[in-house]
């Protein structure tokens, strides 16, 4: 019996080494490569353009202007603060820096007339310049009171409300833009030596049932050497207002040399 049971691990241990061997001959798997001529590749939709947009200042949030999955234009005020301390702030800034001016004035008027020494001069000049400064800061302090878009887009969430007391830095909404879109997905990276910018394919959208005539637009600056594969990024060439951020399908290309179709499936 125990004899039988060498001779069976012997036999397993054969084909073990026959099938790591055969599979080792054959060349590591790409990811996402099947064994044939289909490739099953995966591509989603991405915003061109995205942000997330954080307080400038410390404050209270008085108003805000969009509500998730609403459009804007660019410019348009997405938030508004509470800046009654900060304007106040602002005003007696300026009046000081006025009565600064007021008083440089004299102060250099009877500099002329040898009334007040040199040091007294520079000294008044350098108050005057300090006043502006301060108005100036005062001035940036205030640009934060609202906040503007950067771009045209729609709101992706929202993470304040209104009345919410929010410090500099923190996050209020992200923002994307929904009309530019571009699509990643991953490929082996062999084919790169067919596969460049402009390359033209076409993409199957799940969520819409259509097909989009697209375009490759940038590749991957390195390839993955453990899976052999490359990042790429595409654009639908033409009208593509049924699509929005997130939606997935699968991408068909021809290589040249192939002659033959290589598609992805869902």
């Amino acid at each position: 019996m125990f004899a039988h049971s060498q001779d069976r691990n012997r036999r397993i241990g054969r084909w073990f080494g026959l099938t790591l061997g055969g599979c080792l001959a054959a060349g590591p798997l790409v990811a996402g490569e099947n064994a044939g001529s289909q490739t099953d590749i995966r591509a989603y939709l991405v915003p061109r353009t995205q942000t997330t947009l954080s307080a400038h200042i410390d404050g209270e949030i008085q108003q805000l202007m969009v509500k998730e999955g609403d459009t804007f234009a660019q410019g348009a005020p997405l938030v508004v603060f509470d800046c009654a301390l900060l304007a106040a702030q602002h005003h007696k800034a300026a009046m000081t820096w006025r009565a600064a001016i007021d008083k440089n004035k004299v102060i250099q008027r009877l500099a002329e007339l040898h009334s007040v020494g040199t040091l007294e001069a520079d000294a008044s000049r350098a108050e005057e310049q300090l006043a502006e400064a301060e108005l100036k800061l005062q001035e940036t302090r205030m640009r934060g009171c609202r906040i503007l878009a950067p771009f045209a887009g729609r709101v992706a969430t929202l993470t304040m409300r209104e009345h919410q007391y929010v410090t500099t830095g923190q996050v209020i909404m992200k923002l994307l833009d929904h009309r530019h879109l571009e699509m990643e997905m991953i490929v082996p990276s062999r084919w790169l030596t067919w596969l460049k910018v402009k390359t033209p394919f076409a993409i199957q959208i799940d969520e819409t049932g259509r097909k989009y005539t697209a375009q490759v637009i940038r590749l991957g600056a390195e390839a993955d050497p453990l899976s052999q594969s490359l990042k790429v990024v595409g654009e639908i060439v033409g009208d593509q207002s049924d699509l929005m951020p997130g939606m997935s399908g699968a991408a068909y290309f021809l290589p040249p040399a192939a002659g033959v179709a290589v598609s992805s499936t869902p």
